[in-house]
């Protein structure tokens, strides 16, 4: 994912969290951002019944602890 500038990036993945269709990558893509205000709701999908979603919240929320 190239560097984004643009600080609404961030607000606008945390909107497609709530889309089953692309939640996986919106939450891969605030992890590889290490967007630091979508850690909540990134915790929250730790518990996704699907298993790629909570996959991906894991590495994400390693990301923007980090």
């Amino acid at each position: 994912m190239p560097k984004v500038k643009d600080e609404r990036v961030g607000e606008v993945l945390l909107s497609l969290l709530d889309d089953p269709t692309v939640t996986a990558f919106a939450v891969e893509a605030l992890g590889k951002m290490r967007f630091t205000e979508a850690r909540d709701q990134v915790v929250a999908l730790l518990e996704n019944s699907d298993k790629n979603v909570r996959d991906q919240a894991k590495k994400a929320l390693k990301r923007i602890d980090s």
